[in-house]
Parts: C-alpha cells; structure tokens; sequence
C-alpha cells in the first residue's frame, strides 16, 4: 500500500468517525463539533516519527508513551495537549458569545 494511499485512509475514516461523533452529541448542541474537531485533530495532525515518515498524532502518541518511552513522548504530548487546549478555549469563547447573546436578548 503507497504512503499517499495510507492517508488517504485516514482522512477518509476520520471523517467517517467525525460524522459519527457529530451525529451522536448532536442534542448536546457545542459537545458535538467540540468531539468531532477533537477527532480530526488529533487523527489527522501528522508528526514525523521517523527521518521520512509521518503518521497521525494519535498513533506517534500512544507508541511513544506506551512501547517507545526511550525514544521520549515530551513533544508529541505537549504539541497534542496544547492542540486540543487550543481547541477548548475556541468551543469555550463560542459558548460565552452565544450566552451573553442570550442574556442581552432577554434583558431588552
């Protein structure tokens, strides 16, 4: 299988798995794109692991932490931490608009 096939997969199955989480949140109303960029973020986001390869975030993490620990996880941890931080802080400023929204339409 080509490497370019290889990733091809993977967007193609995140996205399958991001449609899935996206319909099963969907009445939680912010939870549901909130789960799903968080899957997209962290299966898609490449990281090299090697000098020529690169693989999604998720897989260099797991092999780093649970098989590869003297190889060390301090990067692809701290990149994948502060991604999905990123991620929050977006969801959380959406979810302050949208009450302080609510809360001026209600006081007129």
């Amino acid at each position: 299988m080509s490497y370019f096939f290889a990733w091809l997969l993977v967007v193609f199955f995140t996205a399958v798995l991001a449609t899935m989480v996206y319909f099963l949140f969907r009445k939680r109303r912010l939870w549901a794109p909130f789960l799903a960029s968080l899957v997209v973020y962290w299966a898609v986001l490449p990281w090299r692991f090697d000098d020529e390869h690169y693989a999604p975030i998720f897989v260099v993490f797991v092999f780093r932490n649970l098989f590869e620990r003297e190889l060390g996880a301090a990067n692809v941890t701290l990149v994948g931490l502060l991604g999905s931080l990123l991620i929050a802080m977006v969801f959380l400023l959406i979810h302050l608009m949208r009450l302080a929204r609510r809360r001026k339409r209600t006081v007129m």
